[in-house]
């Protein structure tokens, strides 16, 4: 009896949600504000073309670059992990919470940056949708992984 009441709970419907919706659809966010990244369409929330932008604020392209590049990357990452989550590896687990946190930093420095440095809000609707998602990902997946942890190897 002592055997049963330890043993983690059974994966069940929320493993198969972040294995066939949930990485997908941020592999999906992510490739998306990649591609709004680095074609300049941020620029219209301050209502300016990102050549204009660039023209006063040279550096800006630096961090275009990066945040571009970045989310291009997390939506690769997202992908690695769902392999890894499917494959029922911890390194999964530990790539799930890293990809969630790196987009809530990319969102939130990028977006911040620009906000800053243009003196307009440049956080639109995708960017407030997908920062909330991450973090309600966040919330739900640690202690829900945490309780299945031995469940992988």
């Amino acid at each position: 009896m002592d055997e049963e009441s330890s043993a983690a709970p059974a994966l069940g419907g929320w493993y198969k949600f972040q294995i066939w919706f949930a990485l997908f659809f941020s592999a999906v966010l992510d490739a998306f504000s990649s591609f709004e990244i680095l074609g300049g369409r941020v620029y219209e929330l301050a209502a300016l073309e990102a050549a204009e932008a660039h023209a006063a604020h040279g550096w800006l392209l630096v961090p275009d670059i990066a945040a571009g590049v970045g989310a291009a990357g997390l939506a690769v990452f997202s992908l690695v992990t769902r392999h890894l989550l499917a494959k029922k590896r911890k390194a999964g687990i530990e790539c799930l919470h890293i990809v969630h946190w790196a987009d809530v930093a990319l969102i939130l420095l990028y977006r911040g940056i620009l906000s800053f440095t243009l003196g307009a809000v440049c956080f639109d609707a995708l960017s407030i949708f997908e920062l909330v998602f991450t973090l309600a990902m966040i919330v739900i997946n640690k202690p829900y992984f945490e309780k299945r942890e031995e469940l992988f190897s």
